[in-house]
C-alpha cells in the first residue's frame, strides 16, 4: 500500500507539472503582440520618416537623405507628441532652413506626406489630418507650396500581390501631385498622355497635359509620389492672317493684293513726239499696235511703262486706276 501511495504521489506531481506547462504555453500563445507602430514620410526636399504608435504619438524620426538628417538633428523634444504637431513643426523647420525655394518648374517644392501602404493608422482620417496641419502651416508662413497626402485608398489595388499591400499609387493620385506642383486646377487641365513604365527599374507615371496655353510634362515616382521631372512650355500661337485693305491695287491692276511700296519709275529717255508717251490709244505715236518699241505686248526691253510682259516698274497703267 505504501508503494502504491508513492506512485500515486509521483503521478499527481507529473500531472501537476503538465498542467502548469500547458498553462504557460497557452498564456504564451494568447499573449498580446508587441506594440504595433506605423510610419509616414514627409518630403519637401528633406525627406523624413516619422514612426508613431497606436495613439498617433511619435516614437522616432529618421532622416532619409542628407537634408532630412540635418533637419532631424536640429529638432528636439518630439517623442510623445502627436503626429500633426510634429508635421507642423517639421514644415516650419524646413522653411527656416531655406528649403522652400523655386526649385521644381519655377515653383516652390510641394509638401508630400505619404502614409506607408498597409501601415497601421490610429484612425480613418489620419492622413487627411496630417495634410491639414501641413496646409495650415504653409499658409501661416505665406508660402505658395502645395500639399498632397497619400493614404490607404490612394494605392492601386491592381498591383497588390498575394493579398499584400499595393506598392504603387493610383494614376489619379499621380495626376493630383503633378497638378498641385504645377499650380493648375484639375478643371483647366487636359491630359493627353498618361503612361506607367519602368525607367532604369524605377516605376514612373509619365504625364503630359495642357492648361491655360501651357504644355506640361511630369514624371511622378509611382512608389513614393515624388516629382522626378517637371517641364513647362508656352504653346505658340499661330499668327493671324492679315486682311487685305479694300480697294488697294498694285501694278498688275487685277485682283486685290497686299499693299507694296511702288518703286520710282525708271527715267528712260523718250523722244519728244506727241503729247504723252504713256498712252496705249489715241494720237500718241507710242502705240501698242505698229512698229513702236514702246509696246505693252510682248517682252519689250525698251519701255518700263508696260502692263503686259515681265515689267513691273510702271505705275502708269492702262487699265484700272
Amino acid at each position: 500500500m505504501k508503494r502504491n501511495g508513492t506512485w500515486k504521489s509521483i503521478l499527481c506531481i507529473l500531472l501537476l507539472l503538465c498542467a502548469l506547462l500547458s498553462g504557460c504555453a497557452g498564456q504564451g500563445t494568447a499573449a498580446p503582440p508587441a506594440e504595433e507602430t506605423g510610419f509616414f514620410t514627409l518630403s519637401v526636399n528633406p525627406e523624413i520618416r516619422v514612426e508613431y504608435d497606436r495613439e498617433g504619438k511619435v516614437v522616432s524620426l529618421t532622416g532619409q537623405n542628407d537634408d532630412g538628417k540635418e533637419i532631424v538633428d536640429g529638432y528636439r523634444d518630439y517623442i510623445g507628441k502627436d503626429c500633426r504637431t510634429v508635421v507642423e513643426e517639421l514644415v516650419t523647420a524646413i522653411y527656416q532652413a531655406g528649403y522652400f525655394v523655386a526649385d521644381v518648374d519655377g515653383r516652390e517644392n510641394s509638401v508630400l506626406i505619404q502614409v506607408a501602404s498597409g501601415a497601421m493608422v490610429p484612425n480613418d482620417g489620419f492622413a487627411a489630418d496630417l495634410g491639414d496641419g501641413a496646409r495650415e502651416t504653409v499658409e501661416a508662413l505665406q508660402l505658395t507650396a502645395g500639399v498632397v497626402t497619400i493614404g490607404g485608398s490612394d494605392y492601386d489595388p491592381a498591383y497588390a500581390a498575394n493579398g499584400g499591400a499595393s506598392p504603387y499609387i493610383t494614376l489619379e493620385k499621380a495626376q493630383e501631385i503633378a497638378l498641385t506642383q504645377a499650380n493648375v486646377a484639375a478643371a483647366d487641365a487636359v491630359f493627353e498622355d498618361r503612361d506607367f513604365d519602368f525607367e532604369g527599374g524605377t516605376p514612373v507615371f509619365e504625364l503630359e497635359f495642357t492648361a491655360n496655353g501651357v504644355a506640361y510634362e511630369y514624371d511622378i515616382h509611382a512608389g513614393t509620389g515624388q516629382v522626378l521631372k517637371a517641364e513647362a512650355q508656352v504653346i505658340p500661337t499661330p499668327n493671324a492672317a492679315q486682311p487685305t485693305p479694300s480697294g488697294v491695287y498694285d501694278a498688275s491692276d487685277y485682283g486685290l493684293t497686299q499693299p507694296t511700296a511702288t518703286p520710282a519709275p525708271v527715267q528712260t529717255p523718250v523722244p519728244n513726239r506727241g503729247n504723252s508717251p504713256y498712252t496705249d490709244y489715241g494720237t500718241s505715236p507710242y502705240t501698242d499696235y505698229g512698229t513702236s518699241p514702246y509696246t505693252d505686248y510682248g517682252n519689250s526691253g525698251y519701255s518700263p511703262y508696260t502692263d503686259y510682259g515681265n515689267s513691273g516698274y510702271s505705275p502708269y497703267t492702262d487699265y484700272g486706276r
